[in-house]
């Protein structure tokens, strides 16, 4: 049985961004507890949000619990209890946070895509209930690469064109150096799109 066959404990971090947050409402609405990395001054306008998933929801809306944190902190959870909460319940990491901006500046990629994947491992490597550590990279680790990019490749000498780009190259590096110890799946999209109308992520 696969880690999300039946209902089970999620962590999530990125549960605010444009994958993210349909992410954990699709999570939710199938039975999963989703444990959400919140940023303090982000903490408003997510539970706005789930203000609104809740009129439509709201038996998913309570499988949903917002946990205060920074992927820049070694810890990443603001309380000690939220982290053993982390450890002892959740079955799958998802780490979907980044700072994906194309135009984010170096010291911001290097803390945020690489630092905060090391804290995710961190993280994973604690754990007494891990069955699967999911990894958002981007189909942006190619860099200049021409013709076909396997799923299996990633270093073929590739330049950059963006520091997002390559924090995310070196943020994978980091997972795929750690798969030997822990169960990782890593996905690569590439552009993402909304609906026409308003943008959102069906």
């Amino acid at each position: 049985m696969g880690p999300l066959e039946s209902p089970t404990t999620v962590f999530l971090t990125g549960g605010t961004g444009l994958i993210g947050g349909p992410l954990a409402e699709v999570l939710a609405r199938a039975g999963h507890e989703v444990l959400l990395l919140v940023r303090p001054h982000s903490l408003k306008p997510t539970e706005a949000w789930l203000r609104e998933f809740k009129k439509t929801d709201p038996d998913a809306r309570g499988r949903i619990l917002p946990l205060l944190g920074d992927l820049t902190r070694p810890e990443i959870l603001e309380k000690p209890s939220n982290r053993e909460r982390v450890l002892a319940d959740a079955t799958v990491l998802f780490h979907a946070g980044a700072a994906t901006h194309l135009a984010v500046d170096a010291a911001t990629a290097e803390a945020v895509n690489v630092g905060g994947t090391e804290a995710v491992l961190q993280l994973a490597r604690g754990s007494l209930a891990l069955r699967r550590l999911v990894y958002l990279s981007a189909a942006a680790v190619a860099g200049d690469t021409e013709g076909a990019f396997g799923e299996g490749e990633l270093a073929r000498g590739q330049a950059f064109y963006s520091r997002y780009a390559e924090s995310k190259y070196r943020a994978e590096e980091v997972v795929r150096g750690a798969m030997g110890d822990l169960p990782t799946t890593i996905l690569r999209p590439s552009h993402v799109v909304g609906r026409r109308g308003d943008g959102a992520i069906a």
